[in-house]
């Protein structure tokens, strides 16, 4: 119950909230059904880079990577989705939009 008053209360916040360097290096590392270790702190990574990325990039707006998880590196070749500060269009990426049609096993981070 005190869990679904904390949610509306994020949901009623009518200020933007900024990404800060401590929340970058807080995500935590979960561990996804049917995914391999090395995937999973792929996930990791891959939230800690969208963080870095909408912090940096984006004054803390939306951000979407989209990479292909079953590929041998998949950390090295993403595609980056900027968006505003409510919603993202990852098909705006060209390589996002390549990945989404032709990967067989893809992950997009938001």
């Amino acid at each position: 119950m005190e869990n679904d008053k904390e949610l509306k209360q994020a949901k009623k916040r009518t200020e933007k909230i900024y990404i800060t360097d401590i929340a970058i290096q807080k995500v935590p590392y979960i561990r996804y059904k049917n995914f391999s270790e090395k995937q999973n702190m792929i996930m990791r990574q891959l939230a800690r880079d969208v963080l870095s990325l909408s912090k940096e990039f984006n004054d803390s707006n939306e951000v979407a990577i989209t990479c292909d998880i079953g590929a041998d590196m998949p950390l090295d070749e993403y595609g980056i989705s900027y968006g505003t500060e409510h919603s993202v269009q990852i098909t705006s990426d060209t390589l996002s939009n390549h990945i989404l049609t032709s990967a067989d096993s893809v992950s997009v981070g938001n």
